[in-house]
């Protein structure tokens, strides 16, 4: 079976059907529809971080939405040619969604971050809230030094300027971390100016990030643009991990090609992506490590380094001749990544149209790869003449699409719902070839001229008109219309057929003047069916559409009445199920505002991650359904009405806050002995066993797990190769994770409050704890090294000193044959003026076994692991060189 062609860019093409019922929210205008897609793959981004966080595989519907995104994405790409679209805005939104995908191919152990996380205020040296006085002139700009932050609210479109004074001439790394809004950061040396940011330095994303360059002057000026929704934004100073730095050139004139990017693919094939300047020069910020360079422009070869071709930019393993180099990157800018594009092989060719051999002009060409892959869609100028260059050499297949006209793939083949481009005739491309007389002649289609007028936007252009079959499929759509423009929605076969119009912020409406509670889904009653036929080749439509409604209000402490930042505020409908009608984030003032809302009863549930979840009014949710309507008591809740275009204000929330438990999780080990354990994860649970919430341990064993309804709970901690442990000290008598919490205590929380001190010291079932003596002092020894070795071979397996108290701790090394269970054996590595030992008191008098000087035959055999939740404990008490000299006297 062949393959269906619909409007896509660089991207694999599966149908040419496209159900809005899939989506979020269908696309709109391409600006706007870029903000919401935004937005939404961020929304995506954060699951798949989070679950992976909590060392689980995503939720299987994560796929769907994906796959649905991927669609808006095409369809936003197809819209953005005929729109003032900028091909560079779709750059962070395709690459973002690169990562997306790449990140939720990996295991669920695997925890890089897809967007960076804000830092916690013990961590910024300098901290400034936004406020409406400031930024938004260089003038008037925020002074952000080397590790410093600067927090606040961003509306839709808004500029923030900052001002950034370097202590040293060291780099400074600028990062964005934002939610849900896109930013894009450029620096300027000079302010005010006029010159461009450009020859300096700019970024754009999810996660905006870029090196500013203090060598030469250490104040420089930054603009961050908000290119997304309204939303927080955090933007972070700090010293410059390393970076990757070049120039990209065009191969023929030796100038910087126009809109080119360079992306850096880490060892995992996540990926980060700079805009080239001006004067062609590039310098992408990346956190040390191994990197996979690519280039790429419009109208160009992609390429790695160093002079790797590349069929996609945004795809390593496209390159020719295998993976691409890798640069090592370690604390420096690595310089002179240079790249040298060339434009690579060419297709051109005619549209014609069959009757009369005119010009067609309202169309495109779409060029695809022998894998069926798109390559190039040039769209046709007023004589009818493409352009598809950037090629490399190999076979490929082209089709025409026209809105006017029948599409048809090369050579005059027909193409009715669908090309399937297996029929079509292959074109050769040569390396650098130019390739020309690839024409079409396309017979004319029967089509509906629509013409859409929106309140108060006459300059409008986010505009699209779908066209229905009498089953409420869509057969075709055209996106990025203008409003007041009569324009041509085809190719259509003769028949009958539904019209609707939409646009973000307004009202669904289909033909004639039938609107919809939220999307058309026609057939719907009172809808007109237009027919198109030989008699009336071009019927005229005409819509016109109102705004939505807005939904406003304010988030508080229920306790304090401080406005609430960054809480998640939704609506849903009044359904059975409930479906999400709009959402934000509240401001830095707890304000909020959700735009595009359809008349009818709505509820608004609004989620924190620290007070608890709560459904308009003051109705109490589930913390642990987070989100979810359906865990919220909607008997004690209000529903709100909404009428078309209303502003809905006061719709105000205060939330209770919620409590805490946390504490210190160590290693049980001897004595005083008890070394923090990282990477446990403390489980809470319900007094029925459920499991309800996880926190893992960082670095000095501390952990917290927020959030925390009143009530009463037990608490678990788990880490591989422990045994588990109930609070308060109850271990698990086995390794399985299983045995019931229920057994341990209960630890009560009240609203608001932090339980502390809940700690917990499991035994790890591998390790080995002891402490080194002198023999003459009895005091802990420190220093003295410690190797552990398998019993069967004496293969070593690791090493490890004991601490100011004498006290070590062993545990076997991963790749080591201890990992895998059995007998060890232990030996000193102490050095003068101590006698080494081999577990049991074994003297080493030539020296230690490290080194090979006592052989661990003599040692006694320790048995690991552990079958009961009691730590291996090995001593060692150190004879000196000569007893005689033992005291200090000579």
């Amino acid at each position: 079976m062949g393959v269906l062609l619909s409007a896509t860019l660089g991207s694999f093409v599966a149908s040419a059907t496209w159900s809005r019922s899939e989506a979020a929210s269908p696309p709109a205008s391409a600006a706007q529809s870029a903000r919401h897609l935004y937005a939404r793959l961020h929304a995506v981004a954060r699951e798949i971080d989070r679950a992976s966080e909590a060392h689980r595989a995503p939720d299987a519907s994560i796929d769907v939405r994906i796959a649905s995104l991927h669609r808006e994405t095409d369809l936003l790409a197809d819209a953005a040619r005929r729109t003032h679209l900028a091909a560079r805005d779709l750059v962070p939104l395709r690459v973002l969604l690169h990562n997306i995908e790449r990140k939720r191919a990996l295991p669920a152990t695997a925890t890089a971050p897809l967007v960076p996380a804000r830092r916690d205020a013990a961590h910024r040296a300098v901290f400034a809230e936004l406020d409406a006085g400031h930024g938004a002139r260089c003038a008037s700009a925020y002074a952000l030094a080397s590790d410093g932050e600067v927090d606040g609210f961003l509306a839709a479109g808004a500029t923030l300027w900052l001002r950034i004074d370097a202590r040293r001439a060291d780099p400074i790394a600028l990062t964005t971390g934002a939610t849900p809004l896109a930013t894009a950061i450029d620096l300027f040396e000079a302010c005010p100016t006029m010159e461009p940011a450009a020859p300096k330095a700019s970024a754009a994303g999810l996660g905006a990030s870029l090196v500013a360059d203090t060598s030469h002057a250490r104040t420089l000026w930054a603009r961050v643009q908000n290119l997304g929704d309204a939303g927080n934004v955090a933007v972070i100073a700090a010293p410059a991990d390393g970076a990757i730095a070049g120039h990209v050139v065009d191969a023929t004139s030796g100038e910087p090609p126009e809109l080119a990017i360079v992306l850096a693919f880490d060892d995992i094939g996540l990926v980060r992506v700079v805009n080239v300047q001006l004067d062609g020069a590039y310098s992408l910020d990346v956190a040390d490590g191994s990197y996979a360079v690519l280039s790429g422009a419009d109208h160009y070869v992609g390429e790695a380094w160093p002079d790797q071709l590349c069929v996609d930019v945004y795809d390593p393993t496209t390159c020719i001749g295998g993976p691409p180099q890798r640069i090592e990157v370690a604390g420096a800018t690595v310089g002179g990544i240079d790249f040298v594009l060339g434009h690579g092989a060419t297709v051109t060719g005619r549209v014609r149209e069959q009757e009369t051999n005119l010009a067609i002009s309202d169309g495109f060409v779409e060029i695809f790869d022998a894998d069926g892959y798109q390559r190039a869609s040039p769209e046709l100028d007023s004589a009818g003449r493409y352009v598809a260059d950037g090629l490399i050499a190999g076979t490929y297949r082209a089709t025409a699409i026209s809105f006017t006209h029948e599409g048809q793939a090369y050579d005059g083949i027909p193409c009715v719902g669908g090309c399937d481009i297996t029929n079509a005739t292959p074109i050769v491309v040569a390396e650098n070839a130019f390739v020309s007389g690839i024409d079409f002649s396309l017979p004319r289609a029967y089509y509906i001229e629509a013409t859409v007028h929106v309140a108060g936007g006459d300059s409008f252009d986010g505009l699209t008109v779908d066209v229905y079959d009498l089953d409420g499929s869509i057969v075709t759509q055209r996106a990025g219309l203008w409003a007041d423009v009569p324009t041509p929605i085809g190719p259509l076969s003769a028949g009958s057929y539904y019209v609707g119009a939409y646009a973000s912020g307004f009202r669904e409406q289909l033909f004639d003047h039938v609107d919809c509670v939220l999307y058309c889904n026609p057939p719907q009653p009172g809808a007109t069916v237009v027919v198109a036929s030989s008699a009336t080749p071009a019927p005229a439509v005409t819509f016109d559409l109102q705004p939505l409604a807005t939904v406003s209000g304010v988030v508080t402490d229920a306790a304090t009445h401080a406005g609430l930042a960054g809480q998640t505020v939704t609506l849903f409908s009044n359904t059975d199920p409930p479906y999400q009608l709009g959402g934000s984030l509240t401001n830095f003032d707890g304000t909020y505002r959700i735009t595009g809302v359809p008349a009818g009863l709505a509820w608004l549930l609004v989620t924190s991650n620290e007070h608890r979840d709560t459904a308009y009014p003051d109705a109490p949710c589930n913390d642990f359904m987070y989100g979810d309507l359906e865990g919220c008591d909607l008997a004690s809740a209000t529903q709100i009405a909404i009428d078309n275009g209303e502003a809905v204000t006061g719709i105000d929330v205060a939330l209770p806050m919620n409590g805490s438990i946390s504490g210190t999780v160590r290693t049980r080990g001897t004595g005083d002995f008890a070394p923090p354990l990282p990477f446990a994860w403390v489980r809470i649970f319900a007094p029925d066993g459920t499991n309800l919430d996880l926190s893992p341990s960082v670095a000095d064993g501390t952990y917290i797990v927020i959030d925390l309804p009143p009530g009463s709970y037990f608490a678990r901690v788990d880490a591989n190769d422990y045994f588990s442990q109930r609070w308060p000290g109850i271990d698990c008598p086995t390794r399985d994770k299983q045995c019931p919490p229920t057994t341990g205590s209960p630890i009560t929380v009240a609203t608001g409050q932090s339980v502390n001190e809940i700690d917990f010291d499991p035994v790890d079932a591998f390790a080995i704890v002891g402490r080194v003596v002198d023999e003459v002092s009895g005091s802990g020894i420190a220093g003295i090294g410690l190797d552990l070795w398998f019993a069967d071979g004496d293969a070593h397996c690791a090493s490890a000193a004991s601490d100011a108290g004498g006290y070590f701790m062993l545990e076997a090394d991963v790749a080591s044959p201890c990992w895998f269970a059995g007998p060890v054996k232990v030996s000193t590595d102490a050095g003068a003026p101590f006698i080494d030992e081999l577990f049991d008191g074994v003297a080493c008098p030539d020296g230690p076994a490290f080194l090979g000087l006592c052989p661990l035959a003599n040692a006694t055999p320790i048995a690991v692991p552990t079958t009961s939740p009691t730590p291996i404990v090995v001593g060692f008490t150190l004879n000196r060189i000569d007893a005689v000299f033992a005291n200090g006297f000579d």
